[in-house]
């Protein structure tokens, strides 16, 4: 299910590849912002449902809390390095987040905050960006930005500490834990080589992509 590419398939209806476009990122944010705002709905509801689907089909067919843990770490998985383009995908975080959301509600309540000042500072930039260069409407195309994957990043680290803090059973730690992991790993690795044309240092391209998954410090 996460290797589905329905966000790759809505651009490439409206005539864009989203792997040439844009960041590159066959995401819905990229998705927003370079076909607009149904398709970028559309994407992110489908990205979101990959990473509740799967638990909640484990959860409703009675199996242990480990496999529909294990279930939302596939389904993150599967959305990063999806079998049908060529195992590069999107980073993974609208199908991440959802499924934490599912695994370990209330953990997740407790590291969204930091996901919540990020999405606020992001949309509050995005608007004086639209103003200025009197883009299309709801298509926030100002500079991009860092409060958001910092804040998302946050989210994901704070998720497992919080789920091992309010007593959740220990393979639903391991499994925040290991999206958390995997979040790092696929922002980490995204891309690089084409970062490494920039003449940036190691170091800083890294810390770039893990802290603001972007592509330049």
């Amino acid at each position: 299910l996460g290797s589905l590419p329905v966000v790759h398939l809505l651009a490439r209806r409206r005539g864009v590849d989203l792997r040439q476009a844009g960041t590159g990122n066959v995401g819905a944010g990229n998705l927003w912002q370079q076909v607009g705002v149904r398709e970028g709905l559309a994407g992110s509801a489908a990205d979101i449902l990959k990473g509740v689907l799967p638990p909640l089909t484990a959860a409703f067919f009675g199996l242990e809390p480990w496999a529909a843990a294990s279930s939302g770490v596939a389904a993150a998985a599967g959305q990063m390095w999806p079998l049908f383009l060529g195992f590069n995908g999107g980073r993974g975080n609208g199908t991440g987040l959802a499924a934490l959301a599912v695994v370990a509600p209330s953990a997740f309540a407790v590291g969204f905050l930091p996901l919540l000042a990020g999405a606020l500072l992001r949309w509050r930039s995005g608007l004086k960006g639209q103003a200025s260069l009197e883009a299309q409407p709801w298509r926030l195309q100002g500079s991009m930005s860092r409060s958001l994957p910092l804040g998302a990043l946050l989210c994901f680290l704070v998720v497992p500490l919080a789920a091992g803090f309010l007593g959740h059973p220990a393979s639903v730690v391991v499994a925040t834990g290991a999206i958390a992991l995997l979040i790092v790993v696929r922002r980490a690795t995204a891309e690089l080589s084409q970062d490494r044309q920039l003449g940036e240092g190691r170091m800083a391209i890294l810390r770039s992509r893990i802290l603001y998954d972007r592509e330049r410090p």
